[in-house]
């Protein structure tokens, strides 16, 4: 479940199957989990000595344990590989990560000491010597998931998730289990307004409006007759008009 898409370290692409329906700031969310778990999972690993595909790393040299040495803390010569001073040991010290949309990355940091990420280093430990720890072991990724997954689980009721349905746009088609969801339509009639009494159109200077005058008093939809403010008339409407 990982990879090896950077230079300087891996990513991890776990994820619920129900993911694919949440926004993007849900998905940083789920893959910040990963990338907390991650990192407790990935020392333990080191911790007991183990490689990304979760066999023990290459023992070490009877040699290399005589001249062994570390540049971060005291040296203890039959401690794991790539860790001379164990938790100090700057495979497991420099490593950190940050989540993506689509996948958790980590990798290994700045190093004082070579003047360069400290990949450079487990990378020829890994071409020179068979000691490769670009990957999280599948016990430990089995274990990622599922805490993760707790985490989840919670924060999507917490943040109310787990009762709110997600919808799609209808032109974006299906996206996981989710399903368009139309907004419904209602069409109200238009009011009609009772007329009281007669209108008396013979005396009235329309304009050749007449016709259209007479419609709207038989559809119930003439709302009578407004006086403009023509030239020289010095009234104004008054405020809200």
């Amino acid at each position: 479940m990982a990879d090896r898409s950077t230079q300087v370290g891996y990513r991890l692409r776990i994820q619920p199957p129900d993911l694919s329906t949440y926004p993007d700031a849900a998905k940083l969310v789920w893959f910040g989990f990963v990338v907390k778990y991650g990192l407790v999972a990935k020392d333990k690993d080191l911790a007991r000595g183990l490689g990304a595909d979760g066999n023990p790393l290459k023992p070490l040299r009877p040699k290399s344990i005589k001249y062994r040495k570390s540049e971060v803390g005291p040296t203890f010569k039959h401690a794991p590989p790539l860790e001379p001073s164990y938790a100090r040991s700057r495979v497991r010290s420099l490593l950190t990560g940050r989540p993506h949309t689509s996948s958790a990355e980590f990798w290994w940091r700045f190093d004082s000491h070579t003047g360069r990420s400290f990949a450079e280093v487990l990378r020829y430990q890994r071409d020179e010597y068979g000691r490769d720890v670009f990957g999280l072991s599948p016990r430990g990724t089995a274990w990622t998931l599922a805490q993760a997954t707790k985490e989840w689980e919670r924060w999507k009721r917490e943040a109310g998730y787990a009762r709110l349905p997600v919808t799609v746009p209808a032109h974006a088609g299906t996206v996981g289990s989710a399903r368009p969801v139309r907004k419904a339509e209602v069409l109200r009639p238009v009011r009609k307004i009772e007329v009281k009494g007669r209108v008396d159109l013979e005396n009235f200077d329309l304009m050749g409006g007449e016709a259209l005058v007479k419609r709207a008093i038989s559809a119930g939809t003439f709302t009578g007759f407004r006086r403009l403010n023509a030239r020289g008339e010095r009234w104004k409407p008054g405020r809200g008009l």
